[in-house]
């Protein structure tokens, strides 16, 4: 498709249905791009850069904070998590990035609206971090969740994720900051049920393995 064709289906949002709740024509067309995508990517076919449909949802997802339309920020977030190029958008040229900042300014927004139901912020948080997670930006995640001025739901949602993946280090570099009591509290938890797991892991390696029968 080309990047012309794309910016007319943005700008025809409104025409085809942009209100909350439904779902635009350059979505249902995204959606589709991307299974086409994913197709090729099962085929060892890597693309060196973000489609341009990428770009434009990245975009509108932003636009669509903007205005406060969180169901449909919510659905291209939920694409964007599918897209086997949406990652790349945090390490090409210089316009992609802007668009990955742009995309925890979003997170940022909606964390921050206290209007915006606890399940679709959560899912949206999750989503946008994810990305960044992927997109080789760990460290960055920590920094955020580390830091005073981030939203508290901002934060707890890097912490989340950060257990989700299992990142004992992460999870302990957040336990320690120790501006927000809450927060460092969710993280030790985390710690420490991750280090259950791993015991439990450690201990059933070592436990001896029964003979078979027969075997005297």
């Amino acid at each position: 498709m080309k990047q012309a064709t794309i910016a007319q289906l943005g700008a025809g949002t409104a025409q085809a249905g942009g209100a909350q709740g439904s779902v635009p024509m350059w979505m249902t067309a995204f959606e589709k791009d991307i299974d086409s995508r994913l197709k090729k990517s099962g085929h060892g076919l890597q693309p060196a850069a973000p489609s341009a449909m990428t770009m434009t949802a990245a975009r509108m997802a932003q636009n669509y904070a903007q205005t406060k339309e969180y169901d449909n920020v919510l659905k291209i977030t939920s694409l964007l998590a599918r897209d086997p190029d949406a990652a790349s958008m945090l390490s090409g040229e210089q316009v992609h990035q802007v668009i990955a900042q742009g995309l925890f300014g979003l997170a940022h927004k909606v964390a921050s609206d206290s209007k915006c139901s606890y399940k679709v912020q959560k899912t949206i948080l999750l989503h946008v971090l994810g990305l960044l997670l992927e997109g080789g930006q760990r460290q960055a995640l920590v920094d955020i969740a580390k830091k005073p001025s981030t939203p508290q739901k901002l934060a707890s949602a890097a912490v989340a994720l950060f257990a989700h993946k299992k990142d004992r280090d992460a999870l302990a570099q957040i336990q320690e900051m120790g501006h927000d009591g809450m927060l460092a509290e969710f993280a030790r938890r985390c710690v420490s049920l991750l280090d259950f797991e791993l015991q439990k892991q450690a201990d059933a390696r070592r436990e001896p393995k029964p003979a078979p029968i027969g075997a005297f």
